[in-house]
Parts: structure tokens; C-alpha cells; sequence
């Protein structure tokens, strides 16, 4: 019992950690690593419902709890940490798309992103018995190497989690422009219902203007 209360005590932390991307775009008081999380949840628990879907919603709903939990040890991190220049002119013109990274970078950023994270999870995962730790660390291991129906719905459904943000963000604030995250769910998704989703996102938010 005194493990778990300590394993809870360290996802406590995603509370308080503003997710890093907002931060770069300006946002103030974003969502936190914990509040996006929860909106990924959410967002699994009611769309994986739709259609002809075969995904197992237990295991996909226990998914997104462990997708982002390696930022207690990592800090969130983005796809840009690596890319930005450290001045302001320079930083906000990479920021107005979403990298486009030839494939042999990918790969060699996603195998020692990997390395890193599976380090973080397995120090997280350290103080819980030995089936409850590596449940967790299953869970992780196929969402970020897509190895499961689940784990390549989840990463798909993720970019819309943020988008879905961004666009809150944007209704607030029409100079904040989503514009770099519709790239991102362009580039990234195929699943027919991740897509039909997008569609529906974009009716929403864009409606069209009634003429007088």
C-alpha cells in the first residue's frame, strides 16, 4: 500500500507540469501534462465506441492514463526541442508549422527518445509489485511502438487530443492560430474514424458563414 500511495504522489506531479508546447506558443496558464491526459481519456472512452471498432476500451482507456507518465522523470517534452533557435524572431517562424523531419531523422530521434522514456518508466515503475509495474510498462511500450490496435488508435487519437486543444485556444484567442497542429493530424493519420473525427472538428469550429 505504501508503494502505491508513493507511485500516486509522483503522478501527482503531472499537475502541476504545463504542458511544454503551450508554453513555446505563448499560452498562459495552459493545460497541464495531467489535464491533457484527461482529455485523451475522455476522448478514447467516447469515440472508440463508434462504428465497427474491435478495440479493447479497457485496455485502450488504461493506455492514455500511462501514455504521457515517463514526463515525471523527462519533463514534457516536444518536437521542437531540439529544432529552435534561442531567438524570439527566429523561434516563432519554426513555430508557425509543424516539423517535417525526413524519415531516417525520425527514426533515429524516436530510438533514443525511446531509450530515454523506457529508462523513466521502468525508474517510475520501480517501487510497485512486479505484475503492476509491468502492466504499466506494457501499456507504454505499445503505445509508443504502435505494436497493438490500441496503441495505433491511441497515437492517432493523441494528435487530436491536442488539437482539440489548440482549437479551445484559438475560439479564446483568434491571433493564436492552430494551423501547425492540422499539419501534424494531416501527416500522422490514416484511421477512418481518427479522420472522420478531425472532419467533425473542423464543422465545429469553422462553421460556415451564413450569408445575409
Amino acid at each position: 500500500m505504501k508503494n502505491k500511495l508513493k507511485f500516486l504522489l509522483q503522478l501527482n506531479k503531472l499537475n502541476e507540469m504545463p504542458r511544454a508546447y503551450w508554453r513555446m506558443r505563448g499560452v498562459k496558464n495552459p493545460e497541464t501534462v495531467a489535464g491533457h491526459i484527461f482529455t485523451l481519456l475522455l476522448m478514447a472512452w467516447i469515440f472508440a465506441r463508434e462504428g465497427r471498432s474491435r478495440l479493447n476500451l479497457n485496455k485502450l482507456m488504461e493506455m492514455a492514463i500511462c501514455h504521457e507518465l515517463t514526463a515525471i522523470c523527462t519533463g514534457d517534452t516536444t518536437p521542437y526541442d531540439n529544432i529552435l533557435p534561442k531567438n524570439k524572431k527566429g523561434k516563432n517562424e519554426i513555430l508557425k508549422r509543424w516539423p517535417l523531419l525526413l524519415e531516417k531523422h525520425k527514426k533515429a530521434i524516436f530510438k533514443e527518445d525511446f531509450k530515454k522514456e523506457e529508462k523513466a518508466i521502468a525508474k517510475i515503475v520501480s517501487s510497485l509489485d512486479h505484475s503492476f509495474g509491468k502492466e504499466i510498462m506494457k501499456l507504454w511500450k505499445e503505445y509508443r511502438s504502435k505494436s497493438s490496435p490500441e496503441g495505433q488508435f491511441l497515437s492517432q487519437l493523441n494528435v487530436l487530443a491536442v488539437l482539440f486543444t489548440g482549437l479551445l485556444y484559438e475560439k479564446k484567442n483568434k491571433k493564436f492560430s492552430v494551423a501547425p497542429l492540422w499539419e501534424w493530424f494531416l501527416q500522422s493519420s490514416d484511421n477512418p474514424l481518427i479522420l472522420k473525427i478531425g472532419e467533425e472538428m473542423k464543422k465545429e469550429f469553422y462553421p460556415p458563414v451564413k450569408k445575409k
